[in-house]
């Protein structure tokens, strides 16, 4: 895997987008100060690939650890390649509201994945693991310096397991344990239960199953009796329902036949209505034509007395008319003194805007000087101000100069208090161990007491028991015996006075001995968990001490005392520094205000000398126009005098064109009503000799159909509409058909009664069905709980069948699970493993310091320690005797192999390798550009060295540059 492009946004220091291009660079350095963000981006590949970073383990909050202090979101992007082939996946956070996406691409196709899967997806194309990838990708280089030269072999062996994942053996141990303390529990709960279903056998179920099969038999018979009531009783009640149905016939005919005779009546009003049908048109129109006719004579009458109306209003029009027209021949004279005042009115309404603005230019005049006094006082005021604030900050950057604050002193104090701090914890770490280690001592010797008691207890218990067993087994042998007899116990002739023996203590004794013999074994495994806590302590404790030893002289000296001194003076720079920034803000933002003021003073003495010269013109046009300067009341009194004069000639004027208007209007909309009334009559008397003419000629049709009923009531009663008489005829027809009906319904039922014989009473018969049903039903419940008992009762065999075969398989389980907690217990597996993983990685390793150094290999001695083979010398010597240099190529050549060992098949072609040049000695870090260069040219891929030390980053072409701004990151890429 080849990282190729990263970006990250709100991601643990790096708030702000950052973006690292790694397809040009190739073997580079990653710098920065401690606790700038280097190995957060090395963390930020990891969590792109698989959603968590080593130094939060597995958490399920890595996201919400991750995301930037104050952040709300949370965006990691990483491009890279595997064999050729460019993968890209992202991942998004937000925390309000709530989003959590992760999207991956495949050579720049989109992959439809869920979250869950993409760890899965990851694993498949890399060939690692979340746990591999950490080791074999990021290489801790101060823990291989232990690994090569541990301060016991111990220690070495507790690393390659923590690199090698070897603890999954204790993890199977626990397990196991586990595992065989639940089936030990679970196989007592089975054969407790199996106990329960012995006295159960085939032959109980069997019994069962054959008084099931008589009652079923029983219930055959009783389905068919019933079946034979059923039938008898449908036949009873088919003969009584036919019964009830005759006489209902019978009845509903008689009440038909009661209203015959209204129904022959009907019958006559039908015929008289078909004959009056055809003349209904004729009778409705005569009546609609005598309607219209009336309306129209009122209509005439109506039309007369309008005519009438309207000839008397034109008369009066005309003469109002002449009257108007005299009026109308003075308005020429009238316009024309309207239009005088008009021009008077304008040329006063010029003069008064002039005056207006004669007097605004004055009022703005005296504004202007007075805006101008006040810029002029703010200047002085800016310019007052501007002086004291320079010598304020020649003041505060003297006191900066003489203070004598030394960052990078204050930053290695910092790392002394840091790791004297650690010293001390070690240091109480240890009195506590050894605290600890003394009470487990104690408890221990307690322990073995303890044990020794139960031994000779229990030994005591088991020879007692031994002997109370051969008396009563004795005992036993010699009932038999009769005088006489030789006893085959002690070979003497019995005479029957032997004593006699109680058994009943055996049981006791015996009881006595279970219990001696579980309280052993408890003790034992107590004692067996104390020893092993004990040793565990001693070698925490011994590692702590090795660890302390040498750095009694530092804890003695007074670092926080200093890094005090240098904190007060740091708090003083700082609050120096805001001061300055502040001050400087400050000046500079009078510098701002005195320049703005400057620019205002002068552009008011610009605007007042223009008004100055504004007003002038102005009064000098004025007087030209009324030959002195009038006030403004003056020519406002004239001028609404003027207006007043002009309103009433213009509302006189109007009224006198609105009057003749609306007399010329009048008179033309009388005439046209008079020729309208006129037309109106003529239509209306046409229309009268029309309808009076259709009207003889409808009651001429009319009079056959008179002379027979009569007059036009007679005719009126017996008119209906067409739909009426559609009813009435199907009223009638609808009387015949039900009478007709009846009667043939009654000659059937008749003559079904007739065929049907007389059957029992249908009481009797339902009594003697509901009391076969319940029978029928107690059988079918006896035979269904039988059923029931059975499938239980065979449910139970199955169940016991089914815990004889799991108490075989358990009790195979329990032999299979203390095998493996025996084996695995002395940790010998482990550390067999160990060995010949150590084996594969000396033999990687060797290659590599081969490589490096064209002179070394690594090998393993008889005692399994590591040794340095010099090609050169022909000699093999200790790891120790390594040089500065040496020991780092020998450390990083662990790690390489290691990490080959680990990735098995996956592609490595990448590495970052943490603080590995912190450890060398001074003579070395002079040669440090030589072991770059044989680091660069032997390994054959991305290399990223991760490192604090500043001088170091000169040695690198290509770097990665990481800087710290208050609680913010930011990276710098130099190719």
């Amino acid at each position: 895997m080849r990282p190729l492009k990263l970006e990250l946004e709100g991601f643990t220091v790096y708030k702000k987008p950052q973006s690292i291009d790694f397809s040009r660079l190739n073997f580079f350095i990653i710098q920065g100060k401690t606790g700038a963000g280097k190995t957060s981006i090395v963390d930020a590949i990891t969590y792109a690939l698989y959603g968590k970073v080593p130094r939060y383990g597995r958490s399920r909050s890595t996201t919400s650890m991750v995301l930037s202090k104050g952040s709300n979101r949370l965006k990691v992007s990483l491009e890279f390649s595997v064999g050729g082939k460019r993968y890209r996946i992202e991942r998004f956070y937000r925390e309000k509201p709530k989003e959590d996406i992760v999207r991956v691409e495949e050579e720049g196709r989109r992959l439809d994945l869920k979250k869950a899967e993409v760890e899965e997806w990851v694993e498949s194309i890399t060939g690692l693991d979340y746990n591999t990838f950490t080791k074999v990708i990021l290489l801790p280089q101060g823990e291989f310096d232990r690994f090569l030269k541990p301060s016991s072999p111990r220690e070495r062996r507790e690393i390659l397991i923590g690199l090698l994942n070897l603890e999954i053996f204790d993890r199977v141990r626990e397990l196991a344990s586990r595992n065989y303390s639940a089936l030990e529990g679970e196989l007592n709960a089975l054969k407790i239960e199996l106990e329960s279903l012995e006295g159960l056998s085939e032959e109980e179920v069997k019994e069962i199953e054959n008084r099931r099969r008589a009652l079923q038999e029983r219930s055959e018979e009783l389905k068919r009796v019933i079946s034979e009531l059923e039938e008898r009783l449908r036949r009873a009640r088919e003969r009584e329902e036919t019964k009830r149905e005759l006489e209902e016939a019978k009845e509903k005919l008689s009440k038909l036949l009661s209203e015959e005779e209204n129904f022959k009546a009907l019958r006559e009003r039908i015929n008289l209505a078909k004959k009056v049908l055809p003349y209904l048109p004729y009778i409705e129109r005569v009546e609609e034509l005598g309607r219209e006719l009336r309306e129209l004579r009122l209509q005439k009458e109506k039309v007369l007395k309008d005519r009438v109306r309207v000839e008397g209003e034109l008369k009066n029009i005309e003469s109002e008319k002449e009257e108007v027209e005299r009026a109308y021949a003075s308005l020429p004279k009238l316009r024309e003194e309207l239009q005088s005042l008009a021009g008077e009115r304008e040329r006063l309404s010029l003069a008064g805007e002039e005056i207006r603005s004669i007097e605004e230019l004055a009022e703005s005049l005296r504004e202007k000087r007075k805006q101008l006094e006040e810029k002029e006082e703010v200047l002085k005021d800016r310019e007052e101000k501007l002086q004291k604030g320079e010598a304020y900050i020649r003041q505060i950057e003297e006191e900066l100069k003489e203070l004598g604050y030394d960052e990078e002193e204050y930053e290695r104090l910092l790392k002394e208090v840091e790791r004297k701090r650690t010293l001390l914890e070690d240091q109480k770490k240890l009195e506590n161990l050894k605290i600890e280690l003394k009470e487990l001592e104690g408890k221990r010797k307690e322990k073995l007491r303890e044990l020794e008691e139960l031994r000779a207890e229990l030994k005591q218990a088991e020879e007692e028991l031994q002997k109370r067993s051969l008396k009563v087994y004795a005992h036993r042998i010699r009932e038999h015996l009769h005088d006489g007899d030789t006893c085959p116990v002690c070979g003497n002739i019995y005479s029957g006075a032997y004593e006699e023996v109680e058994g009943a203590d055996i049981e006791e004794l015996s009881s006595r001995v279970k219990e001696l013999q579980g309280k052993l074994i408890t003790s034992e495994k107590e004692l067996s968990t104390l020893e092993a806590k004990i040793e565990s302590i001693s070698l925490e404790a011994e590692s702590l001490s090795s660890k302390l030893k040498g750095w009694e002289n530092v804890l003695k000296i007074d670092i926080e005392g200093r890094l005090g001194e240098l904190e007060k003076k740091k708090l003083k720079k700082k609050e120096l520094e805001d001061k300055l920034r502040k001050y400087s803000e400050r000046y500079n933002q009078r510098l701002k205000e005195r320049e703005e003021a400057l620019r205002e003073v002068e552009r008011l003495r610009s605007e007042l000398a223009s008004l100055e010269r504004s007003l002038s013109e102005k009064r000098n046009k004025l007087e030209g126009m009324l030959g002195k300067v009038p006030t403004l009341q003056e020519v406002e009194n004239r001028l609404s005098e003027l207006k007043r004069k002009e309103s009433d000639l213009r509302d006189k004027v109007e009224e006198i064109e609105r009057r003749r208007e609306e007399v010329n209007s009048y008179q033309e909309e009388l005439t046209r009503k008079l020729v309208a009334l006129d037309t109106r009559l003529k239509e209306i008397e046409g229309s009268l000799e029309s309808k009076e003419r259709e009207k003889r000629e409808n009651n001429r049709k009319l009079a056959p159909l008179f002379e027979e009923l009569g007059d036009i009531e007679r005719v009126r009663e017996y008119s209906m509409e067409q739909g009426k008489l559609s009813s009435l005829e199907k009223e009638l027809e609808n009387y015949l058909t039900e009478k007709n009906s009846l009667e043939e319904r009654i000659r059937e039922l008749e003559s079904k009664l007739a065929s049907i014989e007389e059957t029992e009473a249908v009481e009797r018969l339902e009594e003697e069905l509901a009391g076969k049903k319940r029978e029928l039903e107690e059988i079918i419940r006896r035979a269904g709980e039988l059923k029931s008992l059975a499938e239980q009762k065979r449910e139970m065999l199955d169940r016991k069948d089914k815990l004889t075969r799991r108490v075989s398989e358990i009790e195979k389980e329990i032999g299979l699970y203390s095998r493996i907690s025996e084996d695995l217990k002395s940790n010998r597996l482990q550390d067999f493993v160990a060995s010949l993983m150590l084996k594969r990685v000396v033999e990687r390793a060797s290659e590599y310091l081969h490589e490096f150094t064209n002179a070394y290999y690594l090998g393993m001695d008889e005692k399994g320690e590591l040794v340095v083979i010099d090609t050169v010398q022909g000699t093999e010597r200790d790891v120790k005797s390594l040089s500065g240099g040496e020991t780092f190529l020998a450390s990083l050549s662990l790690a390489l192999g290691v990490s080959d060992v680990l990735s098995a098949d996956a592609h490595l072609e990448s590495l970052f390798i943490d603080e590995g040049f912190g450890s060398l000695d001074e003579e070395t870090r002079e040669r440090v550009s030589d072991i770059l260069e044989v680091i660069k040219q032997r390994i054959n891929r991305m290399v990223g060295i991760i490192s604090h030390i500043p001088d170091l980053a000169d040695r690198f072409h290509q770097r990665i540059v990481v800087k710290k701004h208050g609680d913010f990151s930011t990276v710098e890429v130099f190719y």
